[in-house]
């Protein structure tokens, strides 16, 4: 279950940035579908995340040895990488596109 889990993570965060940056290069601005999509992707990613997080606290040594854990973990911090070389990317995620729509995250 955490194999399928950690790469089922990879694919929705992967799919909410190309909708973010699809939609913030858009004219128009999205539809009230596409934001409760792109919430809905949010919550899940938030939800895995929550869900990674406390199987480390459970137990470390047994966290570390299951499979592609190594990758999940270079995964997140290839994200926290990428999130401190580009604030512009962050304040899109959370302001929405262009800053005239807030995406509501909660």
């Amino acid at each position: 279950m955490f194999r399928y889990s950690a790469t089922q993570l990879r694919g929705l965060y992967e799919t909410r940035i190309g909708l973010l940056l699809d939609l913030r290069s858009a004219a128009a601005p999205p539809d009230p579908i596409a934001l409760r999509s792109l919430n809905l992707i949010y919550k899940s990613v938030c939800t895995f995340g929550k869900f990674f997080r406390r199987l480390q606290q459970i137990d470390v040594a047994r966290f570390v040895e299951l499979p592609l854990c190594d990758d999940l973990v270079l995964y997140y911090w290839e994200k926290v990488v990428q999130a401190n070389a580009s604030a512009e990317l962050i304040e899109g995620m959370l302001m929405g596109i262009q800053g005239n729509w807030p995406l509501n995250i909660a």
